[in-house]
């Protein structure tokens, strides 16, 4: 026994057996790697209402976003497991919701996965001339579509992500440029916002419009008693009846070619036959790749959805959703308006700690809320519930200089600058460390926060020969436009800064950058008038 243990101790049998263990773990971990098998995941978004009464309601896109929800968590449809689809529709559908499920979507893909990212709703160009693409949210606003609309580059960089990054195939859906329009004749749904929706760059995507350039969307009774027409017949193709369409056989399968086929046979044709007008759906991709191997009985399934006056929309999402209690939103707001009542600290002392640190912080109040109630909310969920809840309380504060009137941001928003503003940029640093340091929303909050550093010390200067302070407001905006150089509140904030600096011509141009982002925002119009 001794002579088996020295050999087995020799340090030339040891390295020996060191290689066997790691080859072991090598050969292991391929194995378990290649055995994984692929998930499918969709993220679906629906809206019909806006908070915004200036923005026009839909009528059905919301159900057919359910119709679309439904047909992916059947068995004779997708088949995707409820833990991997989430639908967020109406109120649901707010910009912090469906920016941190795009990240979510683009952080769980993994090679081979199958993603189905599908949005109905409003789509807007603001800037003819720029030609910035938004999908709105339910929280958008009728001007100003950066601060609180899904801007496209977003959706392509997502995309992107997942199909070259992640090696995962992305069918891209959007029913975005439907006849309801915008109140104001200057959004006209701009027909470039279909080029940039149809727009391919990989081998892995494929993307599903609407409509194409110069053309619009439409929504009607006739459709399956209330729906768009073009995700009507989608639906309709991808549960058989495309199987065959233009191609020798029927194979179970709906290929990109076959549903290419289907829409473009049933769309125009319905459209012109109801409403007298054009739409013809757009499909970029390889026509080879199977959009969905449908089950036997599956159009069954999806022609019932014809015979419901309207389809309810649940405010349960099932193991996708949270009961939260409302408590940790009247925290939040507390988190605001500095009212802490269990310890001595402000805004501005908690920004400064660690992410550890506020995090322990704020679990100690949920626990106090009993935010935990129900279907639990896990901690790491409820922080990031508080970051998204603090930046729409932000937002709600900034509206009505961003988004209003010159009346309107005197008697709303100036009247509140001592409460808030000189607050707001270390509430912003809050939500951005209880984030993961790559979250979409990072960027955006930390933009934001230098937006706001910046007039907060503006706020502060008297005259012009606080030149020290001038320049301070001037590097924090500039931060903030090199990180959003399509904030139209940014160029107008630094026009301000070069007009307190005397320099006419900078600030002409930074109010003119302003009004050409956001043609209707009057706040730089007037403020361009200073200038001469």
């Amino acid at each position: 026994m001794q002579y088996f243990y020295k050999k087995l101790l020799n340090p030339k049998i040891l390295k020996k057996i060191h290689l066997l263990f790691v080859l072991l773990f090598v050969i292991i971990g391929k194995s378990a790697a290649q055995t994984r098998k692929p998930k499918t995941y969709a993220l679906i978004i629906g809206v019909s209402k806006y908070k915004n009464s200036d923005i026009a309601s839909l009528n059905y896109a919301h159900i057919d976003a359910d119709a679309f929800y439904q047909f992916s968590l059947s068995p004779l449809g997708l088949g995707i497991p409820q833990n991997q689809v989430k639908l967020l529709t109406n109120e649901d559908a707010t910009l912090v919701n469906i920016e941190d499920e795009l990240f979510t979507l683009k952080s769980s893909t993994k090679k081979n996965d199958i993603v189905y990212i599908y949005y109905a709703g409003h789509g807007a160009i603001e800037s003819t001339k720029l030609k910035l693409g938004y999908l709105l949210a339910h929280d958008s606003k009728y001007m100003q579509q950066s601060i609180r609309a899904i801007p496209l580059r977003l959706i392509d960089e997502t995309v992107e992500s997942i199909s070259i990054d992640n090696e995962a195939k992305v069918f891209l859906i959007t029913d975005a440029c439907h006849s309801g329009k915008l109140a104001d004749p200057a959004f006209t749904n701009d027909s470039h916002l279909n080029a940039q929706l149809s727009r391919t760059q990989t081998m892995n995507e494929v993307r599903i419009t609407s409509c194409k350039e110069f053309e619009l969307s439409f929504e009607d009774k006739a459709w399956g008693n209330g729906r768009g027409v073009f995700s009507y017949f989608l639906l309709r193709g991808m549960a058989g009846e495309a199987d065959g369409i233009g191609t020798p056989t029927k194979d179970g399968s709906v290929s990109i070619g076959e549903i290419n086929n289907f829409l473009s046979k049933n769309v125009p044709a319905e459209v012109n036959s109801v409403k007298q007008s054009k739409q013809n759906p757009v499909i970029k991709g390889s026509v080879s790749i199977v959009l969905n191997q449908f089950k036997p009985g599956a159009i069954n399934e999806v022609v019932k959805l014809k015979t419901n006056d309207s389809i309810a929309i649940s405010n349960n999402t099932g193991s996708r959703g949270l009961v939260v209690n409302s408590a940790v939103r009247d925290f939040a707001q507390e988190v605001i308006d500095e009212k802490f009542n269990n310890e001595k600290t402000d805004v501005r002392s908690l920004s400064t700690k660690s992410p550890a640190a506020i995090k322990r912080f704020l679990l100690k109040e949920f626990m106090k809320i009993n935010a935990f109630t129900k279907r639990k909310l896990s901690p790491d969920e409820g922080y990031k519930l508080i970051a998204k809840i603090l930046y729409e309380k932000y937002l709600d504060h900034m509206d009505p200089y961003v988004c209003g009137s010159v009346e309107k941001t005197t008697n709303s928003f100036y009247s509140n600058i001592d409460t808030y503003i000189h607050e707001l940029p270390y509430v912003l640093e809050i939500a951005n460390k209880l984030l993961q340091n790559d979250h979409y929303l990072v960027k955006r909050f930390t933009m934001q926060k230098e937006y706001l550093s910046g007039c907060s010390v503006r706020l502060k200067i008297i005259d012009e020969s606080q030149t020290d302070m001038i320049e301070e407001a001037l590097a924090f905006q500039n931060k903030a436009l090199a990180l959003a150089p399509e904030a139209a509140y940014v160029h107008n904030e630094l026009g301000l800064l070069h007009l307190l600096k005397g320099e006419k011509v900078k600030a002409r141009s930074y109010f003119e950058s302003a009004i050409e982002i956001a043609p209707l925002w009057v706040i730089p119009k007037n403020n361009l008038s200073k200038t001469e």
